[in-house]
């Protein structure tokens, strides 16, 4: 698997960085409700990563979901991690 030999390429420290910056993601993740999570994970894979194909009502929808995952404190906390290093 490409992933894993990728993961054996870096060093140690760059590892446990990434790691941290994936758990601090993921408590901002679970600060949205289960009906929340639901509607972005849609939202996401109906847009198949295009920002064309998401329609007005459920970018505004985005930007709530978003909004709700305190992308600020998350910036904050992952500028944290990489000052640590």
């Amino acid at each position: 698997m490409i992933l894993t030999r990728a993961l054996y390429a870096l060093p140690w420290m760059r590892l446990v960085l990434v790691a941290q910056a994936l758990m601090s993601t993921k408590r901002h993740y679970d600060k949205l409700t289960p009906a929340e999570r639901a509607d972005l994970k849609r939202i996401l894979a109906e847009s198949k990563g295009r920002p064309k194909n998401v329609s007005q009502k459920d970018r505004e929808r985005l930007r709530v979901l978003v909004a709700n995952m305190e992308p600020g404190s998350l910036a904050r906390d992952l500028v944290g991690l990489r000052r640590r290093r």
